[in-house]
């Protein structure tokens, strides 16, 4: 249940992430903008795909350990977009990213921040949990191996 509850999380708000910096890419002029608008249009397809792959049944697609797997790979690769995000943005504010100075202010700098930081957190904590679950899953498959080779002694007689 926490599984599914943190991948919703993470896939709202990495498409919250994406569906902003569309908007910021179409509607505010950054599509115009060297390097920095090109970065904008591939976070909100980026966004978009990873959000989408979180919501999608992956269960049905590939089995457990595999889908295990795949979200916690997910979940890291939507926090590492969320943080890259954050880092950029700090270094647009603070002075230059790739010749851009960050001057805006105001509701959308503070949903990306907000869906950028819920992203980062929400997807670091469902990449642990599924590689925790994948190590435990290990874990136990070596002791059911181990113990399915282990000799049983043998009494005969009386």
């Amino acid at each position: 249940m926490i599984t599914r509850t943190l991948r919703f999380v993470v896939a709202l708000s990495l498409l919250a992430m994406g569906a902003l910096h569309l908007q910021q890419y179409l509607g505010a002029g950054y599509s115009s903008i060297p390097t920095i608008g090109v970065l904008f249009l591939l976070n909100a397809i980026g966004g978009a795909i990873l959000g989408l792959a979180l919501i999608s049944p992956i269960r049905v697609v590939v089995r457990s350990g595999a889908a295990e797997l795949a979200t916690g790979l997910l979940g890291a690769a939507g926090a590492a977009m969320a943080l890259a995000s954050l880092v950029a943005l700090a270094i647009s504010k603070n002075g230059r990213l790739f010749g851009f100075h960050e001057a805006a202010s105001g509701a959308p700098i503070t949903v990306a921040i907000v869906a950028e930081v819920v992203a980062v957190i929400s997807g670091a904590c469902l990449a642990a949990l599924c590689f925790r679950r994948l190590r435990s899953a290990a874990r136990r498959a070596r002791t059911a191996a181990t113990w399915a080779h282990t000799p049983r002694s043998v009494t005969h007689g009386r």
